[in-house]
């Protein structure tokens, strides 16, 4: 079973109106929660919170099987597919490790939330 993955874009954050609530000091995103969204270029990343904050993990290779030894969780909340058009396009992220139980389907510029803390065991590089 496998979901595809959308991107949000402003007009989204505008239609749920969090645009408009947010104070504008509270708009103002500090130096950590910066540098946590950067994401290199030919990498998928994902992180621990929401909106690409929190702890970063990210690959620019496909992994069998996403350890502790790679990052200190396997459970993430958001993500983003930096990967190069036409090479390394798209990224499958499953939920059991040697490319096992469900994937999502993460398309090369897409960024988003997972609906939850998502366990993500294993990543697979394609190009459609």
């Amino acid at each position: 079973m496998m979901r595809r993955i959308a991107m949000m874009g402003a007009t989204g954050a505008v239609a749920l109106g969090t645009l408009a609530t947010v104070p504008a000091a509270a708009a103002q995103p500090d130096a950590e929660a910066l540098a946590a969204k950067k994401c290199s270029k030919g990498y998928v990343c994902f992180y621990t919170g929401s909106n690409r904050t929190g702890e970063r993990c990210s690959t620019k290779n496909t992994i069998d099987h996403w350890g502790s030894h790679r990052c200190r969780t396997s459970m993430f909340r958001s993500f983003i597919n930096n990967g190069y058009a036409g090479h390394k396009d798209d990224v499958r992220a499953y939920t059991r490790k040697n490319h096992g139980g469900f994937a999502y389907i993460i398309p090369n510029k897409a960024k988003g939330n997972f609906r939850g803390a998502t366990a993500i065991r294993s990543v697979q590089w394609f190009n459609r």
